[in-house]
């Protein structure tokens, strides 16, 4: 497994990481890759950007996002910027699942977390992402907790740039919605 971590709010480092990036995939197998990207700023047009950018250059990979406030990059407290984390690895799997309609479906999505963990092969870990406050992410934890014990359930939820603002979003490979769980 490598990491590569790296501001993406001005345009020529963010393309230049990329390039390293891809070309690191193209000289070392990779068995899947995943980007995080988690964002200081709350520039939707800037983060749409970027997103198609990296869903564009690397189609299969998977991809999740979060509206954040104190991104960490080398082990120090970041500037207010988008951070991207793009994790390859060599040998593991790595999908991404989004569900719409959170605040609502609270319940149902919790067991269709539970139900594709159940029939997908060698699963060790899930990820939450969840869209805010204001949802019943227990209903989904409860449910989704119910999966073999063997599994590791972790995550958590954003939130806006400063304390001061409740702005707080997920970004998936399409959309940035305050309304849906990213699951990986």
């Amino acid at each position: 497994m490598k990491q590569f971590l790296f501001y993406a709010s001005d345009e020529n480092i963010f393309n230049e990481k990329l390039a390293e990036l891809k070309e690191h995939c193209s000289k070392n197998k990779a068995s899947s890759l995943l980007f995080h990207m988690y964002c200081g700023l709350t520039d939707k047009t800037l983060i749409s950007k970027r997103v198609k950018t990296i869903t564009d250059s690397f189609p299969d990979a998977a991809f999740a996002g979060v509206a954040s406030n104190g991104e960490i990059i080398d082990g120090k407290l970041a500037k207010r910027d988008i951070i991207i984390s793009a994790i390859v690895f060599e040998s593991s799997l790595t999908k991404v699942y989004y569900f719409d309609n959170a605040s609502t479906k609270a319940a149902e999505i919790g067991a269709q977390i539970k139900e594709l963990a159940d029939k997908t092969e060698n699963v060790s870990a899930i990820e939450l992402l969840f869209p805010g406050a204001g949802m019943d992410s227990m209903s989904i934890l409860n449910k989704a907790s119910e999966c073999a014990p063997d599994i590791s359930i972790f995550g958590g939820y954003p939130i806006g740039h400063d304390m001061d603002n409740d702005e707080s979003f997920i970004i998936t490979d399409k959309k940035i919605d305050t309304d849906t769980v990213a699951v990986i």
